[in-house]
């Protein structure tokens, strides 16, 4: 189906999921009826545990231990694998590797106290687990890209009924039992461990550059977080740091180069079989090089990233094959990707270069088809006709025009439902679900997802000193010159933020500062958390004598109040 009819003018089947959920019939049969987990057992001591989560998890028998490959998505879903692993051997956990930071988990599940566990993964894990677990180009933001997460992986929907899940969810608000890597490995490294000989590769990478592939070269087993059950997310509505195709598309010919004769993955079911494994990889990295390659023609001949979305879409002989297709992300939306990446946001449209507006063509718009009950009727006919993007399109403008308008907010919420149940993979289909339902004032979703008292702790110990630039109010700070040092007394951090007026420099090095600081206030990282998020006050830190200042007090919780306090961070609305 040509993407763009899918959303206008084409009859899409839905189906009802075990939930209740209603989406695209593919969508639903693809990934919407859950399954019972269960232990397979690929070949001798290889067993991969399935549908108990989004991640499956691998164990390996040794001569006198197991290894595991990748642990869960919290504690509980270490605890549930740990127990099926223990339906099938009673050897003790020799080794934990991750494929990556996403699925460390359930790691203290498998260790039962042993702390000598090696755990084994790529030299990056433990910086993007300290930062937010995740690849971020611009970690200030890590909170608002919290909040899409969620609304990626269906947070905010409810669990039964017309808009519940429907494929990838991930667990947001449980306990974790994450451990580091103790042990990083390098591409091309080899260790063996209860006999059993494994090399490394960790050169390439897919949607974290975190990634490492694990290959048993005595079994022929290979172990990745390539090959998925659909096609690759090289973007995520969420936003993410930059995930590079070709290095996705490398990974995918490294594994086939290997030979391997049984393929296991964090997300699709095992596949066993020389010819059956080089044809499926061959086929996905084909798929990965049309979508790149004629992304970058398309820009060659002048299209802009909505041409693409329809000049780009997979042969049929590529779209057939099992792996290629939509189901999570979607094909459309990964050409103009591409372009963003070379040219950013500017579409090629000189008209885009200063847009009105988006209040004024609200306004203009509606004036020009004769009023809110004329676009309100011409919302009903799109949707009549199936043009349902069309129809979500005008019923922006009328938000838009007036964003209080209740009759207004639940017509839009209704073309983003319409969108939803026709959506080909589950990230956009959660996405537009969670703006309905919040339109509709049936959820309250937060701007961003602030940091916790454990995140900060968790963080680097400077980190959240440094992105307190960004909550500078320039009204605030007005004609203010004011160098602060924050120091943070069981860490051996020691740090500055330099107001000038309407910006802040962070002084990582304050020692080689050409300027003296005005005040230092030192205390434990746990008070600096707690300032952090809000759990407690500057005045009251130091009135109490938890942040201790050299210098002026009064001038100290001045200059703090200057930095927007969490809650205070604006949305844009919908």
């Amino acid at each position: 189906m040509n993407p763009t009819e899918r959303y206008c003018g084409a009859v899409v089947e839905t189906a009802t999921a075990g939930n209740g959920a209603i989406a695209a019939a593919e969508l639903v049969s693809g990934g919407g009826q859950r399954r019972e987990p269960r232990v397979l057992t690929v070949a001798d001591g290889i067993h991969t545990y399935v549908a108990g989560s989004i991640v499956n998890r691998t164990f390996i028998e040794g001569e006198d231990g197991v290894i595991v490959y990748d642990t869960g998505d919290d504690l509980a879903d270490g605890e549930q694998a740990y127990a099926a692993l223990r339906t099938i051997t009673d050897k003790p956990i020799a080794a934990i590797v991750y494929s990556h930071n996403h699925y460390a988990h359930g790691s203290r599940a498998f260790t039962t106290g042993d702390e000598g566990v090696p755990v084994i993964g790529h030299p990056h894990v433990n910086r993007n687990l300290a930062r937010g677990a995740d690849v971020i180009d611009f970690p200030e933001a890590a909170p608002v890209l919290g909040q899409r997460f969620r609304r990626q992986f269906a947070a905010y929907l409810p669990e039964e009924g017309p808009d519940a899940p429907v494929g990838a969810t991930y667990p947001a608000f449980t306990p974790r039992g994450t451990l580091p890597v103790t042990r990083p490995v390098d591409h091309g490294e080899e260790l063996t461990i209860a006999g059993v000989r494994m090399q490394f590769f960790t050169e390439q990478w897919s949607d974290s550059d975190d990634t490492l592939t694990l290959w048993l070269p005595d079994r022929k087993v290979v172990l990745n977080n390539f090959l998925w059950p659909t096609i690759p997310n090289f973007y995520a509505l969420r936003g993410t740091g930059f995930r590079d195709p070709r290095s996705w598309r490398d990974g995918i010919l490294l594994m086939r180069d290997l030979q391997p004769e049984h393929l296991l993955g964090t997300h699709t079911r095992p596949i066993s079989g020389a010819e059956e494994i080089r044809a499926t990889l061959e086929g996905y990295a084909d798929a990965i090089s049309y979508t790149y390659d004629q992304s970058l023609r398309g820009i060659l001949q002048g299209m802009g990233p909505d041409e693409l979305r329809e000049f780009v879409q997979l042969p049929e002989y590529l779209a057939a094959q099992r792996h290629n297709k939509d189901g999570y992300g979607e094909t459309q939306y990964q050409p103009p990707y591409v372009y963003e990446r070379v040219f950013g946001w500017f579409d090629g449209r000189p008209e885009h270069i200063n847009p009105p507006p988006r209040r004024l063509q609200g306004e203009r718009i509606v004036e020009g088809f004769g009023g809110p009950a004329a676009v309100r009727e011409a919302v009903l006919t799109a949707m009549d006709a199936r043009e349902m993007s069309w129809a979500a399109t005008l019923a922006g403008f009328l938000v838009d025009h007036d964003p209080e308008d209740a009759e207004a907010r639940a017509l839009k919420a209704r073309t983003l439902r319409a969108l939803g149940q026709r959506a080909g993979g589950s990230i956009a289909r959660h996405f537009y679900l969670s703006y309905a339902l919040e339109l509709e004032d049936r959820v309250e979703i937060p701007p961003a997802v602030p940091a916790t008292v454990s995140s900060v702790l968790r963080a680097p110990a400077s980190m959240h000193i440094d992105h307190l630039r960004v909550r500078l109010d320039p009204g605030r700070s007005a004609d203010t010159v004011r160098f602060v040092v924050i120091e943070l007394t069981d860490a051996d951090t020691r740090a500055g933020l330099y107001v000038r007026r309407s910006v802040c420099e962070f002084v990582a090095d304050v020692d080689r500062h050409p300027d003296r600081p005005d005040a230092t206030v030192a205390m434990p990282r746990r008070v600096f958390a707690e300032l952090i998020v809000g759990e407690t006050d500057w005045a009251s830190a130091i009135a109490d004598g938890r942040a201790v200042v050299d210098g002026d007090g009064d001038e100290v919780v001045e200059f703090f109040g200057f930095f927007d306090p969490q809650q205070e961070v604006q949305y844009a609305g919908v």
